[in-house]
């Protein structure tokens, strides 16, 4: 996705949302691996719009109890 002058190859402007699930309830423990995440796609040229983070998550349904999480996921793709 990079060239040999580490610039992107990618179009300027494409846009992005990570959506993160984790079974641990610390919301901070992988807070840092989602905005590393977020700062390697800045690199690449796309604009992060939202980082959705849900935490103790380990059942299969657990967001359908999160519906500030839902609300949220909806909100940001109408915006996209």
């Amino acid at each position: 996705m990079i060239d040999a002058g580490f610039n992107s190859r990618l179009r300027p402007g494409k846009k992005a949302v990570i959506v993160t699930s984790q079974g641990d309830p610390n919301p901070k423990s992988y807070e840092k691996a989602a905005n590393e995440f977020a700062d390697v796609l800045k690199l690449l040229g796309f604009e992060v719009k939202e980082i959705i983070r849900m935490e103790n998550g380990s059942a299969r349904d657990a967001v359908l109890g999160r519906k500030d999480l839902l609300d949220k996921a909806r909100a940001t793709g109408q915006s996209l």
